[in-house]
């Protein structure tokens, strides 16, 4: 019964997702805006609060037919209507959208074949000495109980500090079975106690570094780069030469990932499917949107199914920023777009002056985009 209540409730989310309507000053330029953003409440909470200043007003708006999302962000004067949707979505209603963003984007990285290559690069040398001197040590255990103690004292309480309202979190049951299955969970220990742990999924076709927690009071600043070190570690131990460091926001100034991609970390070319995509519809492109666009490059969904960084362009004249050089390096190619009769227009970046990138902008060689 239980099962079928579940179907039930994902039928009737897919067919009439919640919708918010949005309000307030956009968070770089203070100009007015208004977006519709109809799907699930911790992502809502994320796009609002990339979008706007603080003081921002939501209006719940109950659930509406996905056919019926364009037609009432018109009626509420909104400038952007976003559906968040999942693949079996797609199957009833097909959005009529400027743009289509992953949920989630996962970033994978290459693992040295020994410690000492692990500090080839200048970022991951720095974070070497820091683990030395600050004398960290490691363990990994597969026990069950062990899983529940970083859950229930590390990783719910740290990402509740985190994350605040827009926390999403992996349900306990359905976490401690992947981790029953093909799991373990490594620890980061410091003067003989247990700091913080993160869970590694390794069930192929490679491992997977999930979640990672910090018990309270030990969240300063060394303490992630030292568990991720602790981690890769464990990989080259096993002899593994590839790990997927998990998934991130698909904005390029989101701290996830562009922490992994300053550690040699790529945003996957490939589609993570099961989280689904935001589509974004432009209704109005008012100075608040124009700049909410400007100010949060994000990674796009080409027709072909390939993710490339989309920028937009203050001007024709616009040289390209260091941001551009550094993501074209990383990804390959860019997407970018000025605004044009109050439509976006593609641009040729061939045509655009790049600027020479400064020596601290140098990307690691392990990140190409796959």
């Amino acid at each position: 019964m239980s099962r079928l209540l579940e179907k039930y409730s994902s039928l009737r989310w897919a067919l009439k997702p919640q919708a918010w309507l949005l309000e307030g000053a956009e968070r770089a330029s203070g100009e007015p805006l208004k977006i519709l953003y109809a799907g699930t409440e911790p992502h809502k909470n994320y796009f609002a609060s990339i979008a706007f200043k603080e003081g921002w007003k939501e209006s719940p708006k109950g659930g509406l037919l996905w056919w019926l999302v364009r037609r009432r962000a018109l009626a509420e004067k909104a400038t952007l209507a976003v559906y968040q949707m999942v693949p079996e979505q797609s199957r009833f209603y097909k959005p009529k959208s400027d743009f289509k963003a992953p949920v989630w984007i996962r970033s994978d990285m290459d693992v040295p074949a020994d410690a000492a290559a692990l500090r080839g690069t200048k970022k991951w040398r720095e974070i070497g000495r820091s683990f030395d001197k600050r004398g960290y040590a490691w363990t990994s255990s597969r026990q069950v109980e062990d899983f529940d103690l970083f859950y229930k004292e590390m990783y719910v309480p740290h990402a509740r500090r985190r994350h605040d309202a827009s926390v999403v979190f992996h349900p306990h049951e359905e976490l401690r079975r992947i981790f029953e299955a093909t799991g373990e969970v490594l620890f980061l220990e410091l003067d003989g106690k247990r700091v913080a742990g993160a869970i590694t999924d390794y069930a192929p076709p490679l491992p997977h570094f999930l979640y990672y927690g910090v018990l309270e009071g030990h969240d300063n600043s060394d303490v992630a780069d030292a568990l991720l070190h602790a981690r890769v570690l464990r990989l080259i131990e096993q002899g593994i030469r590839r790990v997927s460091l998990g998934h991130s926001r698909p904005f390029l100034k989101d701290g996830a990932l562009r922490y992994k991609a300053e550690r040699g970390a790529a945003p996957v070319d490939a589609h993570y499917v099961r989280s689904g995509f935001v589509h974004l519809a432009i209704l109005d492109a008012s100075a608040g949107l124009r700049s909410f666009f400007e100010n949060n490059p994000f990674f796009g969904v080409r027709p072909d199914g390939r993710f490339r960084p989309v920028f937009f362009m203050r001007g024709p004249e616009e040289a390209l920023s260091e941001a551009v050089a550094t993501w074209r390096t990383r990804a390959g190619d860019v997407d970018l777009y000025l605004w044009s009769n109050g439509r976006p227009a593609p641009l040729d970046p061939s045509t655009v002056p790049v600027p020479a990138p400064r020596a601290t902008a140098a990307v690691p060689a392990t990140a190409v985009l796959r």
